[in-house]
């Protein structure tokens, strides 16, 4: 073998001297590299390699996967091919090249597995002595490691101890990608030899002395990020320490994150397989562990499911529930079916005793208890040792209405022969009720309940009847362990909560019945007692919520009518501070009555009227509307909001709730009335004057359920509508009528007086105008009314003050265009034209479109018969620019230039005013306003050529 390898080396080295290739060179910087690459490989990679297949830890399917990975493009690839050479070392006679045998790699790592003994820790150490220079034969580089080797552990077979070798190893060099990669292709056993520069690569840079060779983890710096150096170690790091923490599934998965990152560059491959393969094994026993664990608990589980069913068919059997108990003692044999042989003998008696209830049932209940009795006294005559019988011949008895005296003979005994008959001590217990005899059935109660102490029925009988000796607490205490046995029932919580109602405990009936409710929605009662205290804690509107929710679920009448006497109660207390006009108190109270009844209209409707006598409107009309929704046909609802509507001026609604209060009553007076003046403010007035004459033909037989107001306001409003219908005449005579019923009437005297004033009765007029001012209150309309009397009546001076006081009292200044402009008529009228023009001009501050122009014209006469001219000719201007047509104002216009001694312009316009027909010689002479301008001007020449002028 050893001249076979020579020769090899040397057809290597003369085609290296005789090829003719292309020689590859290298810097400095890559030849470190390289080295530090193979160094890794053997100490790293080919060590940790040893040491993994020889750890007794790892399982045989990861070794082979390993071994396989080792010669394969993988992260923890070692070896070149499948084909690397390995000079077997396994055999401790082998050593130091005294014995050759080469292996492949799959063979070597094999022999390895199965030779050498194994071992947690690792046990095969390799130093490095020496890595050669990059040499290149044939245009492949390739480098040796040179290093000691030892196999701490021992042959399995062979008993020699192992012996260190110097082991050299050849190494491939590649350069893929970025990175110098080296793989084995050789490992032997040699020593260091004088090789140096023999096949040598050539290197670009010149080397550095050793003093200044980089170290390692400067190399590492300069040929890697630190970066990702730094990241490798953290993770690394992190799966650490998770697997000591016994976090094997975090572990495992973090190992298997890192060793994608490892690829030759940080040497920790086969530290991480090793890592990955503990922490599968500690999961797989954490696993193993869970199972046995859940097959104990399944185990365990079943076991107490056995006994568990096994409790029960013996309860039943003591309850006489003999179908039950066969059912359950069958149940505990499909569990453990090999116990089926242990009760054998009890289910052949329970059968027989089934049968022989079941037949005294059927009886029972087809009420033959005449011929059952007779059955049992023959059982009892054969066996007198049965609990049962008694018992059953006891039932009869009882249903039979035989001797109580003998009933309860029947039943002590059926006690007395089986003190554990629950049913015995049931039955003798309703028996003692029936009779009442409360304390003795309370005792056989309690009886039951020493031996059964889960039924919840019971002691919820048993609470019941505490009551009736007034121990409340007992009772609490029987229903406390009613609930806890079956919380899902309830009758026990309504039945507790009547019992703190009957202390009021309030807080804990309304906790109570809440959860009665919870459980079941529609039980009426608890809904009722839960609103009763809310009531007593005054808290109305849950009171009323519950209260609602009962009635709407048919509670009986009794609890129905205490509802309503709840609500009523309220609603008389609000009917008295309404009538003492408290209006909050009153309001507070109906509110308190339709919280607990919420559909008690009566006092939606005195919540609102209420709200009416306040002034607050909407708040009415709201609460009215509600009253109306619980009822449709509610009069006075209607009649209320229609009059609330009224008064905000929202006629069209308030005639339609008038109209509906009428239709439903059909002489609904009130609502005729209001419907009439609703329809007045339409401005239909005819319609409103059939109304009240509907009320004045009535009035015989209304006259005592209306007051003398109502009838004076009705003639008093029909008067008004017949003034505007222009029926003046019958309109006097109402408006006489209102006054004569209520001579106090203030506005009927007002509404008279305008009517003296259209038909010229100024005295009678003024007369009632006085008096309506008398009587208050007074207002701008009213002294409108005196002023224009007085006006009419030529009494200027007092009209002048009657206007006066019309505008002091106009706040809206509604009037103050009419007053302003009828006080300076009063002035012109009595020549005090410069107070008139001021005047005039005063109420033009207030004139609106609608009103006419010829204000204009009369502040003109007020300025030129006051000598203004330059004002006068200003207002005439403004006219002729939107009405230079204007006969009166071009008239005026004459005047002035009269006023101005501009005859001519004066003449010229007045010509056109003659060829016009608007004016005349006649109206010349007469018109006071340009005789007083100039006396002068109708006789003068001038003025007589134009009228020839005119006359040719």
């Amino acid at each position: 073998m050893k001249k076979l390898y020579h020769a090899l080396l040397l057809i290597i080295i003369y085609l290296s001297s005789t090829a003719t290739i292309v020689s590859q060179t290298i810097t400095q910087k890559e030849s470190e590299e390289i080295k530090l690459s193979a160094k890794r490989k053997i100490q790293n990679g080919f060590k940790d390699l040893l040491n993994f297949i020889t750890d007794e830890s790892i399982g045989d399917a990861e070794k082979l996967a390993t071994i396989k990975d080792s010669y394969s493009n993988s992260n923890i690839q070692v070896f070149y091919n499948s084909q690397t050479i390995l000079e077997d070392d396994i055999n401790p006679n082998y050593y130091n090249g005294n014995n050759i045998h080469d292996l492949n790699v799959e063979k070597y790592l094999n022999a390895l597995d199965i030779l050498y003994t194994k071992s947690i820790e690792s046990s095969i150490e390799i130093n490095i002595l020496s890595v050669s220079n990059v040499k290149q034969v044939g245009g492949t580089m390739f480098i040796k490691v040179y290093f000691e080797c030892l196999f701490k552990n021992s042959h399995r077979t062979i008993k020699v101890a192992y012996k260190k070798n110097d082991r050299v190893a050849e190494l491939k060099v590649e350069h893929i990608g970025k990175k110098w990669i080296t793989n084995i292709t050789r490992v032997a056993f040699g020593k260091v030899n004088d090789e140096t520069g023999k096949n040598d690569l050539a290197i670009t840079q010149v080397v550095e002395s050793a003093t200044n060779q980089p170290k390692e983890s400067e190399v590492i710096q300069t040929n890697e990020s630190q970066k990702d150096v730094n990241e490798f170690n953290r993770l690394l790091a992190d799966a650490d320490d998770a697997f000591k923490a016994k976090e094997y599934d975090i572990a495992l998965q973090a190992y298997s994150e890192v060793l994608k990152k490892d690829r030759d560059e940080y040497g920790k491959s086969f530290y991480i397989k090793k890592q990955i393969s503990l922490s599968k094994r500690e999961i797989q026993k954490e696993q193993d562990l869970k199972k046995q664990e859940e097959e104990r608990l399944a185990q365990k589980q079943k076991e107490d499911n056995y006994f568990k069913v096994i409790f029960e068919a013996k309860t039943f059997e003591r309850k006489r529930y003999y179908g039950k108990a066969i059912q359950q003692y069958q149940a505990a044999f499909r569990i453990i079916p090999d116990s089926a042989i242990l009760y054998q003998e009890t289910i052949r008696n329970l059968n027989k005793e089934l049968s022989l209830k079941t037949e005294a049932d059927e009886m029972f209940l087809a009420g033959n208890f005449k011929e059952l009795k007779r059955k049992y006294d023959a059982y009892i005559k054969k066996d007198q040792s049965n609990s049962d019988y008694f018992l059953g011949r006891a039932k009869c008895s009882i249903q039979l209405g035989d001797s109580p005296k003998a009933i309860l003979e029947d039943l002590d005994q059926a006690i007395s022969l089986d003190f554990s008959n629950t049913y015995a001590f049931k039955v003798r217990a309703e028996f003692y009720t029936s009779q009442n005899n409360i304390p003795k059935a309370i005792a056989d109660y309690t009886n039951f309940l020493n031996i059964e102490h889960d039924s919840a029925s019971i002691y919820a009988i048993r609470a019941t009847l505490k009551t009736r000796t007034n121990n409340t607490q007992g009772a609490l205490e029987d229903y406390e362990k009613a609930i806890q046995l079956d919380k899902r029932n309830p009758k026990y919580y309504y039945e507790r909560g009547i019992i703190h109602t009957q202390n009021s405990s309030w807080q804990k009936a309304i906790t109570d019945h809440t959860e009665a409710i919870s459980i079941d929605p529609k039980m009426a009662q608890a809904y009722y007692y839960r609103g009763e205290a809310y009531y007593n804690l005054k808290k109305y509107k849950e009171a009323g919520q519950d209260f609602s929710r009962a009635i709407s679920l048919q509670i009986d009448d009794n609890l129905a009518n205490n509802i309503r006497q709840h609500s009523e109660e309220f609603f008389l207390i609000g009917d008295r501070a309404l009538e003492n006009n408290d209006i909050a108190f009153a309001i507070s109270s109906f509110t308190n009555s339709v919280l607990i009844l919420p559909y008690n209209y009566r006092s939606w409707y005195k919540i609102g009227e209420s709200y009416q006598k306040e002034g607050k409107l909407l708040e009415a009309i709201t609460n009215y509307t509600t009253a109306i929704k619980y009822n449709d046909s509610y009069d006075d609802a209607y009649y209320g909001r229609g009059y609330a509507k009224f008064y905000l001026n929202r006629y069209k609604e308030a005639l339609e709730d008038f109209h509906k209060a009428n239709e439903l009553v059909g002489n609904y007076y009130n609502a005729i009335f209001y419907e009439a003046r609703t329809l007045m403010l339409l401005k239909n007035f005819k319609s409103a004057i059939l109304l009240f004459q509907k009320i004045k033909i009535a009035k015989s037989t209304i006259e005592k359920s209306y007051s003398k107001d109502f009838f004076a306001n009705t003639h008093l409003y029909l008067g008004i509508a017949m003034i505007e219908e222009k029926y003046i005449a019958e309109a006097s005579t109402e408006l006489s009528s209102a006054i004569k019923i209520n001579p106090y009437l203030s506005e009927a005297y007002f509404q008279r007086g305008l009517v003296y004033l259209q038909l010229n009765n100024l005295e009678s007029a003024l007369s009632d105008l006085n008096q309506t001012i008398t009587l208050g209150p007074n207002n701008s309309q009213k002294e409108m009314a005196i002023g224009n009397a007085l006006y009419n009546m030529e009494n200027y001076s007092q009209a002048t003050n009657a206007f006066q006081e019309s505008i002091n009292l106009d706040t809206l200044k509604s009037n103050y265009y009419e007053a302003h402009k009828m006080k300076a008529y009063c002035f012109f009228k009595q020549n005090q034209h410069a107070e008139a023009a001021q005047t005039f001009v005063k109420a033009i501050e207030y004139k609106s479109k609608q009103d006419d122009s010829s204000i204009y014209r009369d502040l003109t006469v007020s300025y030129l018969f006051d000598g203004q001219s330059s004002k006068a000719l200003s207002v005439i201007e403004n006219v002729l620019k939107t009405d230079p047509e204007n006969v009166e104002i071009n008239y005026l216009l004459v005047c002035y230039y009269v006023q101005t001694q501009s005859m001519e312009i004066a003449l010229k316009i007045l010509e056109k005013l003659f060829t016009l027909n608007a004016v005349d010689n006649n109206f010349i002479k007469k018109d006071r306003l340009i005789n007083t301008i100039d006396s002068s001007f109708k006789t003068s020449k001038d003025y007589k050529a134009l009228l020839k002028r005119i006359a040719k």
